[in-house]
């Protein structure tokens, strides 16, 4: 036996929480346990009544509990222990009546459940997710016992068969059949004798099972079941699995009636028609390809396109025979071709060959569609017809005395410009022009040096236009174009400038230099018509117009359009001199250590001062320098000037050899030949560092060409010089593309951070550039910072640097070097005291 100071070792060392009560619910003794468990001392557990520490158990309830125990002298129950700081934990106790020196005493032994209520939960919860994802899925999903009773079904299984409102579990499929609509019955004992033979065959088994509801569809499922058995072979339980395919299985069946119906509509077509494999085998014939092959001793399916075709042993090749196979094979794309074949008479046969792809699911080429149509007739009319045909329409379509199109031709080529505007959602322009003091030549001369005149204008006229356009001569000193494809209004008044350009050279005509003006009117599909007569007469009202107005001048049908376009024109204009007059400058925005405050980079802006028209927006002149090309002198100037600055800060100590200067390239001058010969020269010329130099491109701007860009931006990275790509997120990127890029620098666009951290699609997406820069392990910057919100979301977020109103607005050159000694003074002190600036 143990003795006392054994027993109470082990009562003082045992997890489980034991106390002594008697029945006015005073403790009288604890184990140390219990003193652990709710934090009092022992002389304080002395001083507390049973209900202190348990609240379920009040004065009022603990005599009914005593009653009962002295009757029972045993109970187990839950409840709550309270701890001396006020908290709760849920232990499960034993209650028991013990005799104690001649004293009836309540023992309780209490263990903490807290584990085993988190499990149970947790276990709950787990049931409850599985529960939803089975019945979320349309799949029919069913759980039976080794007698065939059904335990549990997901809800589809339950609305196929009319169960929702039945109590199902428990039961068999025969005795189901009982309690739903008689129209299962049927189905349910199939179910049961599909259910032995999944039993019988001892493995899993799929079979595709009809199933008829009671208002009538009939459904198909593909059935799978899988049986489940004791270790010792007995029948466990049985798992169901079902997918409709009854659309799969209409599907199929009206592609085979399809199939047939195909096959019988090319049997009825007297050209041949040959299906072939990518390995040159025929696959499908018809009934004409089908007597050929049978006549030249091949069998359906068996004999290669160029033995049937060709009589040849190997492939056609593609010089002397072309391969309609190969071709659409490479392409992608159907093709038509022409094939010569010598006839068993000597005579020379052309058979035009169609060829279509058959893609297969993953898009592949796996077989094309070839059919056959001898034409050596045809050919030969066409050829005959051809010719006279270009005779006669070349007299009735051309003006005799320029050689351009006529008012005829003019007529039709508009209509059908009209025609595939219409179709494409494309714009074009019709421009009448009328020559200047023309009257004064024929009154001066007589006709004949003036149709000279004329041709030598035309002439000149024809050297500006593209080949998809059309100039014509309407008669007299009248002459119109198409401009087909323009994007903008204003690329009509582009044009017509340059119509007039023409006009400011003397045209030499005989000895003679004459100098003619032209009036130009301009009118826009679909803005100023739909049909040929409206947009001529149209235009033609706006020449009138034009002669109006002074001559040697262009105007739109709207006066509105005139005057942008006059405006356009003017300020291209002043652009091309802007340069030249020190116009141009450079405002600089910071770029900083969002956390820190120091000054990471500056990013180069170019502005326009017009004498007259004071700061011009980039967002204007920009586009208008793109145009005109000189995109590219700015471009150049912008930066030496910007590298030129940045060495002049870095030797007088404004900035440090880490501090970048960011300069935006447009599409143009990325794609400029010299470009890296260009910035390498700049950089020697200025004696800035390349790594101090940083080069913005827009995500468009490097996906027109990927070849080409990544070439270049290798170049520049060969160079030193860094690249990040400006306001990333709203262009289309690749990443298989943009993974390869030797990129640095990834900025995320204004546009996603101005609604941050408010918006939770900019949120998403502006954690989501941060988490792509980082794992393509780039440097991120966001644009736009403007609110201390937007500053700390991107802290937290991972993105270490930032540029925006926040910090600073660009700044010309007078207020930006302010800025760099009072931001360079602000992050020296903070470094010297410890704290963030």
């Amino acid at each position: 036996m143990l003795s006392d100071d054994m027993a109470r070792f082990a009562i003082e060392h045992t997890p489980l929480e034991l106390y002594w009560a008697d029945f006015n619910g005073r403790f009288v003794e604890v184990n140390a346990a219990a003193l652990r468990a709710l934090g009092y001392s022992r002389e304080q557990m002395f001083d507390l009544a049973l209900w202190d520490v348990d609240p379920n158990f009040p004065p009022e309830r603990w005599s009914a509990f005593v009653e009962s125990l002295r009757q029972e002298r045993h109970a187990r129950l839950e409840t709550l222990h309270r701890r001396r700081d006020g908290s709760c934990y849920p232990v499960e106790v034993t209650v028991s009546l013990v005799e104690h020196n001649g004293e009836t005493l309540l023992f309780g032994l209490a263990q903490d459940i807290s584990d085993r209520r988190r499990m149970e939960r947790e276990l709950q919860e787990s049931e409850q997710r599985l529960r939803v994802l089975i019945n979320s899925t349309p799949d029919i999903i069913c759980f039976k016992d080794g007698a065939g009773r059904w335990l549990e079904a997901n809800e589809a299984d339950l609305e196929l068969f009319a169960l929702t409102e039945v109590d199902y579990r428990g039961k068999t499929d025969s005795e189901l059949a009982d309690d739903t609509h008689p129209t299962y019955r049927h189905s349910f004992l199939a179910c049961e004798a599909t259910d032995e033979a999944a039993w019988q065959a001892g493995r899993l088994s799929r079979a595709e099972e009809v199933i008829e509801r009671f208002d009538g569809v009939v459904k198909i499922y593909d059935v799978i079941k899988v049986p489940v058995f004791e270790p010792d072979g007995r029948r466990k339980g049985l798992i169901v699995l079902g997918r409709d395919i009854t659309e799969r299985k209409c599907f199929e069946e009206a592609l085979q009636e399809e199939r047939g119906f195909l096959q019988n509509v090319i049997d009825g077509i007297d050209d041949p028609i040959l299906v072939i494999g990518t390995d040159y085998q025929v696959l499908r014939m018809n009934r004409t390809a089908r007597d050929i092959a049978e006549r030249s001793g091949f069998i359906d399916h068996c004999a290669a396109c160029y033995k049937l075709a060709a009589a040849r042993q190997r492939p056609c090749n593609q010089d002397d025979h072309p391969c309609p196979l190969r071709t659409v094979r490479d392409t992608r794309q159907p093709c038509k071709l022409i094939r010569h074949y010598r006839a068993p008479d000597g005579a020379l046969r052309q058979y035009e060959v169609a060829a279509s792809p058959l893609f297969d699911e993953a898009g592949e080429v796996r077989a094309i569609i070839e059919v056959s149509r001898d034409i050596s007739e045809h050919l030969a009319l066409l050829d005959e017809l051809r010719e006279r045909e270009l005779s006669y329409a070349h007299l009735a379509q051309h003006d005799p005395l320029t050689g351009l199109p006529n008012r005829l031709l003019f007529a039709d080529r508009l209509s059908q410009s009209i025609h595939t505007a219409h179709r494409h959602r494309r714009r074009f322009a019709v421009l009448f022009i009328d020559l200047d003091r023309f009257k004064q030549v024929n009154d001066s001369f007589d006709h004949s040096y003036g149709d000279r005149v004329l041709t030598v204008v035309a002439e000149r006229l024809r050297g500006l236009f593209r080949e998809d356009d059309t100039i014509a001569r309407m008669g007299g000193d009248e002459f119109t174009v198409i401009l087909n494809h323009i994007r903008h209004d204003q690329d009509a008044a582009t044009v017509a400038s340059k119509i007039l350009d023409l006009f400011k050279l003397p045209f030499e005509v005989l000895d003679h230099s004459l100098f003619l003006g032209a009036s130009v009117g301009i009118s826009l599909y679909p803005e100023h018509g739909t049909t040929v007569d409206d947009l001529v007469r149209n235009a033609d009202t706006a020449m009138y117009r034009a002669k109006e107005s002074g001559r040697n001048n262009f105007q739109y049908y709207s006066r509105e359009l005139t005057a942008k376009a006059v405006e356009r024109v003017r300020l291209e204009s002043s652009l091309h001199r802007a340069l030249e007059r020190g116009e141009l400058l450079l405002h600089y925005q910071p770029q900083v250590d969002l956390e820190h405050g120091r000054v990471r980079g500056l990013e180069a802006l170019v502005r326009w001062q017009h004498p007259e028209a004071g700061l011009i927006s980039p967002a204007t002149f920009i586009p208008l320098a793109e145009e005109s090309g000189i995109i590219l002198a700015i471009g150049a100037w912008v930066l030496e000037q910007a590298c030129g600055r940045m060495k002049d800060w870095l030797d007088r100590g404004l900035v440090t050899a880490e501090t970048l200067i960011s300069v935006n390239l447009s599409p143009k001058q990325f794609d400029q030949p010299n470009l890296v010969a260009l910035i390498d020269r700049i950089l020697t010329t200025t004696g800035l560092a390349a790594g101090q130099l940083e080069l913005e491109i827009t995500e468009s701007t490097v996906m027109q060409s990927v070849e080409q860009a990544g070439d270049v931006l290798h170049r520049l990275r060969e160079l030193g010089v860094k690249v990040a790509i400006d306001d990333f997120g709203t262009g289309y990127s690749s990443l298989i593309h943009l993974k390869r890029f030797p990129l640095t620098t990834l900025k995320i666009d204004k546009t996603f951070v101005s609604d941050i951290p408010h918006d939770a699609n900019d949120t998403a997406i502006t954690r989501a550039v941060i988490a792509l820069a980082h794992s393509l392990s780039l440097e991120v910057l966001a644009e736009g910072v403007e609110t201390q919100a937007q500053r700390a979301f991107l802290i937290d977020e991972g993105c270490p640097h930032g540029q925006g109103y926040l910090f600073s607005r660009p700044l010309d050159e007078s207020g930006i070097e302010p800025f760099l000694r009072e931001r360079l003074a602000q992050v020296e002190s903070a470094v010297d005291s410890g704290a963030r600036p």
